[in-house]
């Protein structure tokens, strides 16, 4: 279970305007997240977007989909509106169940 993640360009303090890259950019750290644990996108059970905008939800779709393409096996996911100060439209946070290995 991880903490909030931000839209920051990976390796930086930087949030990219484009919302777009914002979201990609969450993936991106997930994916980190989850190597780092030993895991990979198939242990993910949950993830929660905040988003600023339900709007949203739309464009996170198509790198959901290409994480996750099976419709049957996709993990639970959960958009909320929140306020956020900022460039930043959009954080998530992730659980995932990993077996020690």
């Amino acid at each position: 279970m991880s903490s909030i993640i931000g839209p920051m360009t990976p390796g930086s303090t930087h949030v990219p305007e484009d919302v777009s890259e914002q979201i990609e950019n969450l993936f991106i750290h997930v994916e980190a997240i989850l190597t780092a644990a030993g895991g990979t996108w198939a242990d993910v059970i949950k993830m929660n977007f905040f988003v600023a905008s339900l709007d949203l939800r739309a464009a996170i779709n198509s790198p959901w989909v290409e994480r996750f393409p099976d419709v049957g096996h996709r993990p639970a996911r959960h958009s909320q509106l929140t306020s956020m100060a900022g460039v930043g439209k959009v954080q998530c946070d992730v659980t995932a169940y990993i077996l020690a290995g």
